[in-house]
């Protein structure tokens, strides 16, 4: 098994309350050479005094603490300063299994890959571990098409990239856009990139129950950086065909239904009628864009009851959320648990 040291970048913004449980889960990783980026954005609450004390339990832990500036620019400094071979991104209110880097490392090791990932995660809603792993190589470009067509989850979590291969292409974040962040990061790497590796293996948990995530909460800002996101995937790619053009159109309908969806949800039509009006004016038409790329049979069923009633969507939502939503402390071991049985 290689030993190579591997960079993981948290981001931290008031995230006292899960911090340690996300730091505590990296430091428990199977391959033991990494080092821990903890970039505190200029919290308003305790949770850089919580990173400075577990900064002096292990000295894998490096801390920077800067003025506010957004996700993108977190990572960014983390960046800078990352001395791994590779490099993974974890988010200040998520955690891992004690695999998380092992299982993405082997991907890349073995099979000379600039990049893993795996097309799973746990959440609230999925706890189960899947029973039989598959791992295969895809070129760039079509990984590229995976994500607008939403194959892969469109965060830098469940990632590792090789550091020298983000160097040389000069693959940063965008400073100014905080939702869909990783979705540009991770387009411009796969739109670079030779070939990526997939696997199946659950070594994430993505945490859905947090109230003050830029997921779980409406903003007018937030929506509106989101659809910029995607003006910033059109306007920076660096080639297009049928292939990608027809991805990115259904991958565009997918965030703008995303916007759509939250606005429904959090009843927020009414309060910005302009931002409604843009998201909805194209609401029916995803499912022609999806059975013209390579969408999966989910995701094809959504575009098709979004065209015929979009309203359905939304409130199946609010069902499932209420449905499957976990207590912290239900959701504390899962992954833990899993890995180990």
């Amino acid at each position: 098994m290689s030993n190579e040291l591997v960079s993981i970048i948290v981001p931290v913004y008031n995230v006292g309350k899960y911090i340690d449980k996300c730091v505590k889960t990296i430091l428990a990783q199977k391959h033991r050479n990494i080092e821990v980026i903890l970039v505190n954005d200029g919290s308003k609450d305790d949770s850089l005094s919580k990173i400075k004390k577990l900064q002096e339990t292990d000295n894998r832990i490096k801390v920077i603490s800067k003025e506010n500036g957004g996700v993108s620019s977190a990572r960014n400094a983390g960046l800078e300063i990352a001395t791994g071979k590779y490099v993974c991104f974890v988010d200040g209110d998520d955690y891992v299994c004690d695999d998380y880097v092992s299982y993405l490392l082997a991907l890349c090791e073995e099979n000379n890959a600039q990049i893993a990932v795996t097309l799973n995660q746990f959440t609230n809603y999925d706890t189960d571990q899947i029973k039989d792993d598959c791992i295969s190589e895809v070129a760039g470009e079509q990984a590229a098409i995976d994500l607008l067509c939403r194959r892969i989850t469109i965060g830098v979590y469940c990632k590792i990239f090789k550091k020298t291969f983000l160097d040389a292409n000069n693959i940063r974040f965008f400073e100014n856009i905080f939702i869909g962040e990783g979705f540009n990061f991770n387009m411009f790497s796969f739109m670079r990139a030779d070939t990526v590796i997939y696997g199946k293996r659950k070594v994430y948990f993505y945490r859905i129950d947090n109230p003050n995530s830029a997921m779980t909460t409406f903003s007018f800002n937030k929506a509106s950086n989101e659809l910029l996101a995607m003006n910033y995937i059109r306007d920076n790619l660096n080639y297009v065909n049928n292939n990608i053009l027809n991805a990115f159109n259904y991958g565009n309908w997918r965030t703008k239904s995303d916007v759509f969806c939250a606005m429904i949800i959090s009843n927020s039509k009414k309060k910005y009628p302009d931002l409604y009006k843009s998201v909805n004016s194209d609401i029916r038409r995803g499912f022609f864009y999806a059975i013209k790329t390579n969408t999966n049979r989910k995701e094809r069923m959504r575009a098709f009851i979004m065209m015929v009633f979009p309203y359905i969507i939304p409130k199946l939502q609010v069902v499932k959320r209420n449905r499957y939503k976990l207590f912290d402390d239900d959701a504390a071991n899962i992954c833990i648990d899993i890995t180990n049985n």
